[in-house]
């Protein structure tokens, strides 16, 4: 199952971590752009496996944008910022 996220606000690094590290097993592959409050331009996030990166990516646009593929339907990255959002508050 795959899922797309975009968005022209940037994501508090913190918020980001959250998602990250509560990551369902489901999920085999994350991978795009992001835009980080406090940066200057997007980095270049990857997830497989359950390890993850953060590098610079110059060329990218100005945004996130983020696909997901897992091996069960039902995860969804908007509403995994959301819930990380809600338990950080």
């Amino acid at each position: 199952a795959r899922d797309l996220y975009e968005s022209d606000q940037p994501l508090a690094l913190g918020t980001l971590e959250a998602m990250l590290s509560a990551l369902p097993a489901s999920v085999l592959r994350l991978k795009g752009w992001v835009l980080i409050e406090g940066e200057v331009e997007p980095l270049l996030l990857q997830v497989v496996a359950g390890r993850w990166s953060l590098t610079p990516a110059p060329d990218a646009p100005p945004r996130t944008r983020l696909i997901s593929i897992a091996s069960h339907p039902g995860f969804r990255i908007a509403d995994a910022l959301k819930d990380t959002e809600i338990s950080k508050a």
